[in-house]
């Protein structure tokens, strides 16, 4: 048979709801202790409020997580501004629109792309980022992809074709 647990007097919650509303709470008729139920005694919070009070508690720097408000989403850094108009649902920002709004001395259209140069995405300098439309950031990048196929070829002529080459002799050998 389990022993049965006695609460020490700084456990006992105080009989009204900690989220904060400030209404009595019932009484427990089980002991969880992970939960600080206690049997014959108040529980810590009404049904429903424990869940509202972590939500408000372990918000943005209240989190025992929270590290400043900058995240990496897919390679790009991304801010907490929940302020800012082009934040997304959870209040996050790329920082890369962020400093090109800062240069420029206006908020990016939502037409307007942001192109890191270098290729790198979480390399925010100002110097390496540059505002264009979707259609001249599609061609940026079509571009360097284009460089760096021509570049592979001339470094060997006939890499392409030996691959084609390869595939078709073995199709049409016959042993």
């Amino acid at each position: 048979m389990a022993r049965k647990y006695t609460p020490k007097p700084e456990e006992i919650p105080s009989g009204i709801c900690e989220c904060g509303c400030g209404n009595p709470t019932p009484l427990a008729r089980r002991t969880y202790s992970q939960w600080r139920w206690f049997s014959g005694h108040p529980k810590p919070y009404i049904k429903g409020h424990h869940a509202r009070n972590n939500h408000l508690s372990n918000h943005g720097a209240e989190h025992p997580r929270w590290k400043g408000g900058r995240v990496y989403r897919r390679g790009y850094v991304m801010l907490y501004l929940p302020d800012h108009p082009g934040a997304d649902s959870k209040g996050y920002v790329a920082e890369h629109r962020v400093v090109c709004e800062q240069r420029l001395g206006r908020p990016l259209r939502s037409d307007e792309q942001v192109h890191h140069i270098n290729g790198v995405k979480d390399d925010n300098a100002p110097e390496n980022l540059v505002v264009l439309t979707a259609r001249a950031h599609q061609l940026a990048h079509l571009d360097r992809t284009l460089r760096n196929f021509t570049a592979a070829t001339v470094a060997d002529p006939e890499r392409h074709s030996k691959a084609g080459k390869k595939g078709a002799e073995a199709r049409w050998r016959r042993q």
